[in-house]
């Protein structure tokens, strides 16, 4: 399978996730559906659910949040968010995050269909991008 690309509209150029190299570029490169439908850890304090984001221009994120018993993904709840950046302590590379805002809840791009769900002190959970639907009916 092909690596998912964004268009920068500012430059007309193509950008994979390491190519991201500012602020309003991982906005771009963020914008659209994430999902998180992995078995969940019954270790893991902080994940225990399934999410998909839906991350707007706008600087929202509709947030779905479902129990793998569930029927579908039901009503979401609308939150602001903010593209951060960051270095990680060991190497020093630059990293971009999608933070929500008044949560300790964030989402680091990791590739180019891939970001890493962090809630809390959780380690990172994979979303993928695209919406999927996990199910069984």
């Amino acid at each position: 399978m092909a690596a998912l690309r964004f268009s920068s509209e500012s430059s007309g150029t193509v950008i994979g996730a390491e190519s991201v190299s500012n602020v309003q570029e991982a906005k771009q490169f963020l914008l659209g559906t994430w999902t998180f439908t992995e078995p969940l850890s019954p270790n893991d304090p902080y994940i225990g659910q399934w999410e998909k984001w839906i991350v707007k221009d706008d600087e929202t994120v509709d947030v779905y949040t479902a129990y793998p018993t569930a029927d579908d993904w039901g009503k979401p709840d609308t939150k602001v968010y903010e593209i951060l950046t960051s270095k990680y302590t060991d190497t020093g590379k630059r990293f971009y995050y999608l933070h929500l805002k008044g949560m300790v809840v964030s989402a680091s791009i990791l590739n180019d269909d891939l970001i890493g769900l962090k809630i809390s002190a959780s380690p990172a959970v994979p979303m993928r991008r695209g919406d999927r639907n996990p199910f069984s009916k």
